[in-house]
């Protein structure tokens, strides 16, 4: 077998970090920053598309257009209008956004202070299309009525790839099957105090952060 020309050479370096290359306007200033634990950013390597969410929605942004602007002595500290995207609506503030392990699904959670909080489902392809066909969820979950409650952290599972599991500031943790219908898995109460959930690399096990501060394992 030849070798690999394109894979570059290996290269020790003791000072490596991220330099800024420039900013972005995607929404308007919101008149409150949200102070509850969000992750607003999803990048598909896949479809080459960056996902973002505001408190009116989810805005999708190919990222070869987002890097086109970027040129060499552009003052990185320039905040620099966001290239035309696809807007897709939601009827309350999007908090997290994430990718499932093949790319194919996209989870979009939403929260308001009279709503609760919900998790909608999007096929990738359809939003990354250019069919003019709606850019709708193919499934939704309310997660809490409780006025306040937010997603505290949301894992996709490495290996099943329609297998999520999602925590909520209630400390309870679910697990779903997400098809064209969305099944509840597995479940732990509030009692437990969970904050933060990871999956393991076989994607068999999770592993449950809780407000006491120690770490347990579970078995779906």
């Amino acid at each position: 077998m030849e070798d690999d020309t394109d894979v570059p050479q290996e290269r020790e370096t003791k000072d490596f970090q991220f330099r800024q290359l420039q900013k972005s306007q995607i929404f308007a200033s919101p008149p409150d920053l949200p102070k509850e634990r969000a992750n607003l950013l999803a990048v598909s390597n896949k479809y080459g598309v960056l996902f973002a969410g505001g408190t009116s929605g989810l805005k999708i942004y190919r990222t070869d257009d987002v890097l086109i602007p970027i040129k060499p002595g552009n003052d990185p500290n320039n905040i620099e209008a966001a290239p035309p995207g696809i807007e897709v609506p939601t009827s309350h503030p999007v908090h997290h956004v994430a990718l499932s392990s093949d790319n194919l699904t996209l989870s979009v959670c939403t929260a308001s202070s009279d709503y609760g909080s919900s998790v909608s489902f999007y096929d990738t392809r359809t939003l990354v299309g250019e069919s003019r066909q709606p850019k709708e969820a193919f499934a939704s979950q309310l997660l809490s009525r409780e006025a306040g409650s937010f997603v505290t952290d949301l894992k996709w599972n490495p290996v099943v790839s329609n297998m999520v599991a999602v925590c909520l500031s209630d400390g309870s943790i679910s697990v779903f099957q997400v098809t064209d219908t969305i099944q509840l898995y597995a479940n732990l109460p509030t009692s437990l105090g969970v904050t933060c959930v990871c999956w393991s690399p076989k994607g068999k096990q999770l592993a449950v952060g809780k407000q006491n501060g120690t770490v347990v394992q579970y078995i779906p």
